[in-house]
């Protein structure tokens, strides 16, 4: 009987023991499925982010990427207060990328202006309504 009980006690820590190395097994593989969702989710996300950006340049995604390459080496200090395009522009491969991101550069730097312009002409109606006897520039001679 003595025996039995103790057979019975070793199969009985035998199956617990299984048991907590089968759920211990299962978590694992839950955490590594977890993880790898995890990193295509990121990955996706970070493909998103990366499109938005070249888009909002009006690149290419091979303009970006060797935008990205330059920004890698010395360029990184030299244009570092450049934007995308002007460093694509600097450093164009061919006459046909300059003249395109030269017209990028056009196109971004008129469209700035205007808006600039759209700005000060509301703020010279404001000096106007808030200030009709004061000329915000006095004619000096």
């Amino acid at each position: 009987m003595k025996q039995y009980l103790s057979t019975l006690l070793m199969s009985g820590i035998v199956i617990v023991a299984s048991f907590f190395i089968q759920v211990h097994a299962t978590e694992n593989s839950t955490q590594a499925e977890h993880k790898t969702v995890k990193t295509r989710v990121q990955a996706k996300e970070n493909v998103k982010l990366e499109k938005a950006a070249y888009q909002a340049w009006g690149l290419n995604i091979e303009e970006w990427q060797y935008y990205q390459s330059l920004m890698k080496g010395p360029s990184k200090k030299w244009y570092k207060k450049l934007d995308p395009i002007e460093v694509i522009g600097i450093n164009a491969r061919n006459s046909t990328e300059q003249k395109r991101v030269a017209q990028l550069v056009v196109k971004r730097t008129h469209d700035r202006v205007e808006r600039e312009l759209a700005f000060q002409r509301a703020i010279d109606d404001a000096w106007k309504i808030l200030y009709p006897e004061l000329n915000p520039i006095k004619n000096v001679k």
